[in-house]
């Protein structure tokens, strides 16, 4: 919980560094909400609503994080540009959303 509040407080945060354990817990948290939001969709219009105002609202944050984990692993922002390929695109931004930290780089210190 403690990283998902992360990702909204740094929500204009551009440059810096996310580690994977920051990362990934708000993330999947992130993930889970929308998941969640999606399915309860059909069952109402104003939780459809809701839902597409949460997606919105929480562009910003989840892009920022994006890019502050890219960094982490000593690659620039403008990798995320790799989700435009389509399928193969997304594979390949997992894999550097996955890569271990690249000790200190142009983006701050290393983690630890």
């Amino acid at each position: 919980m403690k990283a998902y509040m992360r990702m909204w407080f740094c929500r204009g945060n551009f440059s810096g560094r996310s580690s994977r354990k920051e990362f990934w817990p708000a993330f999947g948290l992130h993930f889970l909400i929308w998941v969640a939001l999606t399915l309860l969709a059909g069952l109402d219009q104003y939780l459809a609503v809701f839902g597409a105002a949460y997606i919105l609202i929480s562009l910003l944050p989840v892009i920022t994080l994006s890019i502050r984990r890219v960094h982490d692993a000593g690659k620039s922002g403008a990798s995320l540009l790799w989700v435009l390929l389509p399928v193969v695109g997304w594979g390949i931004l997992l894999i550097l959303l996955l890569q271990k930290s690249d000790g200190n780089n142009r983006w701050g210190e290393g983690p630890g």
